[in-house]
């Protein structure tokens, strides 16, 4: 799912995955998991895998909190193309602006990169659903929801979600593909938040652990975090790969966590900004030391989102210093590892990005899509 997403109640809509996290599984609704409601994240192009890259231009610093509230840009292109299965070869590379390409689970839930500067989906990394499923018109169960890649780009993670079963990542190499005898590697998680400096990854699930994903070893990689998963609302690195943040759902507190600490727990600061009703879904911090995630306000029903607003906040104090309003039930995606260029999916299959340079719209016909 996307640090930044809920598991889908599968007989109504799908469950948008998220990097940042957020999710209320129909399998254990008590489990505040990874941001999305279908959110999601994900890292793409990246940097290397110890360093994350400059950015091209500094990004601008947070404002003083304000009620700037710009509309998503317009839609400017058509559906993803046809998918090839060509590997473009080696790991993707930054240039200027944002990442050469991003991850996204297109509407029949195949998982494919994408080209930012033209939606020519280049590459599939495959699907659950069979053209049978997908002719039903009712949402398939145990799906592809969303896809990440480490930082390195040498590692494709996939989840599948949820019911009847719970979550599972499977492990690719980056040119692989799902086997059709779902033989890959795997761990049982319903998200994956990838560290912006290396490839050690954050999984979420009915725990909550950090692994450097290696199919030959994950089990026994495993650093838990002093939770069981269940009250993680949303979860992400620090911007230097040093601390790892989540939102305690039960306490409405941002905990601040040394993954390298003997104790768990180093700090626990309040929100008081997340009201009834409302639920942060996925967590990432952009160069600028802001923490991002989205606020979702729910109605009379969990999965029916009434506004979705993008928001700012200090890590010391959790104080807002901006927020925006998004179209409701967009999907969270997160930041490249420059910190710079924040990428999320609309209701309605937009994908976009925001940059210093304000929103350029991506590509049409996604549930997720993640850098």
């Amino acid at each position: 799912m996307r640090p930044g997403q809920e598991p889908s109640a599968r007989c109504r809509r799908p469950r948008q995955a998220y990097r940042g996290l957020e999710g209320v599984r129909r399998l254990a609704p008590s489990l505040f998991l990874l941001v999305a409601a279908c959110l999601g994240d994900g890292t793409g192009p990246i940097a290397s895998p110890s360093t994350p890259a400059p950015p091209t231009s500094p990004p601008p610093p947070p404002s003083s909190t304000t009620t700037a509230r710009p509309p998503d840009a317009p839609s400017s292109t058509e559906s993803p193309t046809t998918t090839t299965t060509t590997d473009p070869g080696g790991t993707p590379t930054l240039g200027d602006g944002p990442p050469a390409t991003f991850l996204a689970v297109t509407t029949d839930y195949e998982a494919v990169e994408v080209d930012t500067a033209t939606g020519e989906i280049l590459r599939s990394f495959g699907q659950r659903a069979t053209a049978a499923d997908l002719d039903t018109g009712e949402i398939p169960p145990n799906v592809v929801d969303a896809v990440w890649r480490t930082t390195s780009g040498a590692m494709i993670l996939v989840s599948e979600c949820c019911e009847p079963a719970g979550g599972r990542i499977n492990y690719l190499s980056r040119a692989g593909r799902l086997s059709d005898d779902h033989g890959e590697p795997h761990v049982a998680a319903w998200a994956v938040v990838p560290s912006p400096v290396s490839d050690a990854v954050i999984l979420v699930g009915y725990a909550t652990a950090i692994t450097t994903p290696d199919p030959t070893a994950a089990s026994d990689q495993l650093v838990f975090l002093e939770n069981d998963g269940s009250g993680v609302g949303a979860i992400g690195w620090s911007a230097d790969g040093g601390l790892v943040y989540w939102y305690d759902a039960f306490t409405g507190e941002l905990v601040t966590w040394d993954p390298t600490a003997s104790v768990g727990d180093v700090g626990r600061t309040p929100i008081d900004w997340v009201g009834d009703g409302q639920r942060l879904a996925g967590l990432e911090q952009g160069m600028d030391g802001a923490l991002v995630s989205f606020l979702l306000t729910a109605g009379d029903d969990y999965f029916d989102i009434v506004e979705t607003e993008m928001v700012a906040y200090r890590a010391n104090d959790a104080e807002i210093v901006d927020r925006f309003v998004l179209e409701p039930g967009s999907v969270f995606g997160g930041f490249d590892p420059t910190g710079t260029h924040f990428i999320y999916t609309t209701r309605s299959g937009q994908v976009v990005w925001r940059g210093p340079d304000g929103l350029t719209p991506l590509a049409d016909g996604f549930l997720f899509a993640g850098w």
